[in-house]
């Protein structure tokens, strides 16, 4: 008995969140193993994060340098963090045949190049533009961009399969 696209879709949803917890655990060891590498130091933190909308926080891991980092550094360890994370996802991807899996595992790859582009993006808008561009910074950017994504590969992988198994 086939299940129906919208059980189908309920799992792939479920499954790319859960799979993005660990995508983005993944992205920030990333940045500190670079960070390392670099000849830098740092932690990796749990930090609160005030949502913008309403007065509440919730909590992310985030990398810190012990010391400030140029802007090009900073890009740099910025944009490549995230690629590195797409490693193993892209390696299981090669080899999961799982329609619900795959399209989890897309998703996340394409979260992941999201932040490489955002992260990188925003430190040198910032740098050569002399202001803060808070709205990218948000939470709720940077939890609806990719819960968007989340939801366009779920549609597309579901409804329209061809285009991502």
């Amino acid at each position: 008995m086939q299940k129906s696209p919208i059980t189908t879709a309920a799992q792939a949803v479920i499954i790319s969140y859960v799979l993005s917890l660990g995508a983005l655990a993944m992205h920030e060891v990333s940045h500190l193993v670079l960070l390392h590498l670099m000849g830098g130091s740092g932690g990796l933190f749990i930090v609160p994060w005030r949502l913008g909308l309403v007065n509440y926080y919730i909590y992310g891991l985030h990398v810190e340098p012990l010391a400030p980092l140029t802007v090009s550094n900073q890009a740099v360890l910025n944009f490549l963090g995230p690629l590195i994370a797409v490693i193993p996802l892209a390696l299981l991807l090669e080899y999961e045949r799982s329609r619900i899996v795959r399209v989890a595992l897309v998703s996340n790859i394409l979260i992941l190049v999201f932040f490489a582009v955002l992260e990188a993006g925003y430190e040198l808008l910032e740098a050569y533009s002399g202001r803060e561009v808070g709205v990218l910074g948000s939470p709720e950017f940077n939890i609806g961009v990719p819960l968007m994504i989340i939801l366009y590969v779920v549609y597309r992988g579901i409804w329209m399969p061809d285009r991502v198994s």
